[in-house]
């Protein structure tokens, strides 16, 4: 056998569990009996089994499978970005999910997670695709979590039934057949609602990202009509932070703040982050203090990326959910949900202050 056909099938005798973690491999005589092949050679093979964590070398005490070789133990986390880009993409949750790693693979000490940078399935960073399937090819993962987006029919097909889990990204918006996670955006508002109604709130704004389901815009508008405040729709309004000129959304947030005092929102609802800093400049412009001439209940996600603003109220979301469900996922026999649904939490002073 030549040395590629040597090395797979070694791999696949310790994918398949002929070789179980931390077996001992067959003597090294009986191998190189076995494949027919020179001494030089074999360890080629075995070094390269070394380098991708299939294999340790114990000195005296032969090679053995690693206690978490990569087809059990480490996962990819896809972000729709460029490889050549020193930071993660211009959205918190990227960074969060980040900041949570350590603590999580803590939790989790036989897992660990490899970054792959691939574009949009609308943009794709071919290289970075062939790296993912290569990956898949050769063993070298034990699931996908694809976030914001889920790639292309193309890609699906070529990774077959590979466990991967996508967040946020519906099904029925991206054509995908991969369990999801999603957020409970519409429990989120009725919660920054609620908080800013016990603070007296009586003109309540609200942002959304552009890009909200319409489903779910309704349900916020139904929310709205009870008569607990004044929201009128217009005063609901949907942004995008990745495109567009600041000064233009920042331009609309001072429209909709530059009315007379009795008849401007008292208050403001941000049900995407990343919209918080225009906003929180925009009325700065106006000369209104965020906290106090404005009450602002805001999503945030947890861990926080940037020290919280004492005059916020934050509702968020556990990166830790997102990642423990995902994990779930991808390691049972079958999907305990196609869909799951993120629940937000209410932060606490303490929580702000430990940041």
């Amino acid at each position: 056998m030549k040395t590629p056909e040597i090395l797979e099938h070694l791999r696949r005798r310790i994918v398949s569990g002929e070789f179980p973690p931390g077996s001992k491999l067959p003597n090294r005589p009986e191998l190189l009996a076995e494949y027919s092949v020179s001494v030089s050679a074999f360890q080629k093979c075995i070094n390269q089994l070394i380098e991708w964590n299939f294999l340790e070398s114990r000195g005296m005490k032969g090679i053995r499978v690693t206690a978490n070789p990569p087809h059990l133990s480490r996962y990819a986390l896809v972000f729709p970005t460029l490889p050549d880009h020193n930071e993660l993409p211009d959205d918190t949750l990227y960074r969060s999910v980040k900041y949570e790693l350590p603590a999580f693979q803590a939790e989790h000490p036989e897992i660990y997670f490899e970054f792959y940078r691939t574009g949009t399935a609308e943009a794709p960073v071919a290289a970075e695709f062939e790296r993912l399937l290569a990956d898949v090819s050769r063993g070298l993962l034990a699931g996908i979590i694809f976030f914001f987006f889920a790639p292309s029919r193309e890609i699906q097909k070529k990774l077959g039934n590979f466990p991967c889990v996508v967040v946020s990204r519906d099904p029925n918006d991206t054509l995908h057949h991969y369990p999801f996670i999603t957020f409970d955006t519409v429990e989120l508002f009725r919660m920054c609602r609620e908080r800013l109604l016990e603070r007296g709130a009586k003109r309540i704004a609200v942002l959304v990202h552009s890009m909200l389901a319409s489903a779910r815009l309704t349900q916020i508008a139904e929310l709205c009509a009870d008569g607990r405040a004044f929201t009128p729709p217009e005063w609901i309004l949907g942004l995008f932070h990745e495109t567009g000129r600041p000064v233009l959304k920042r331009n609309l947030i001072r429209l909709l703040f530059s009315g007379l005092a009795g008849q401007r929102p008292d208050s403001l609802i941000v049900l995407n982050e990343n919209l918080l800093p225009i906003a929180c400049d925009a009325l700065a412009e106006l000369g209104l203090t965020p906290g106090t001439d404005v009450m602002i209940a805001s999503h945030s996600n947890y861990p926080f990326e940037k020290e919280p603003l004492p005059q916020v109220d934050y509702f968020v979301f556990l990166v830790h959910d997102i990642l423990e469900n995902s994990f779930q996922q991808l390691t049972a026999r079958e999907p305990r949900s196609l869909r799951i649904l993120l629940q937000p939490h209410a932060i606490s002073t303490t929580q702000k202050r430990n940041f």
